[in-house]
């Protein structure tokens, strides 16, 4: 994600009409031909990678909401979901793109489509319920 940070500068300054091209710097990414190197190469295969993960991950927002939550001392942290969708444990182990574990706000179908495969019931919750207290931490 930093090399796509980089990269986003880099795109800013060649786009911007008030910054002028002076050249380039020579030494790991070009040349003193000019000509990129091998190393470049894989700074833009990196932005790629970056690029396509991000947008994995902001599809991967669309398709699965996340919850509201809300937290009181007495009562600690609660889940909700509003138009008739439903709290669920969204579950990925062992997949560092999208995290191991986060509340997703399911229709019915998703949850029909994913129980007990990555979307789970939190416990002690009702499974139509629109709400449900997450377990405390110890």
């Amino acid at each position: 994600s930093q090399y796509a940070g980089v990269y986003g500068w880099k795109k800013f300054y060649d786009d911007a009409d008030n910054y002028y091209y002076r050249g380039k710097l020579l030494g790991r990414y070009y040349t003193a031909e000019g000509e990129r190197t091998a190393e470049l190469d894989k700074v833009d295969e990196m932005v790629k990678v970056a690029e396509s993960q991000q947008k994995a991950k902001e599809n991967d927002q669309k398709e699965f909401k996340t919850c509201n939550s809300k937290w009181q001392k007495n009562t600690g942290t609660e889940v909700y979901c509003k138009n008739g969708l439903l709290p669920r444990r969204l579950v990925r182990d062992g997949h560092e793109l999208f995290g191991k574990e986060r509340c997703t706000c399911a229709t019915p179908q998703q949850w029909a489509k994913h129980k007990g495969e990555i979307m789970f019931l939190y416990e002690n919750c009702e499974e139509s319920s629109p709400s449900c207290k997450k377990p405390k931490k110890e």
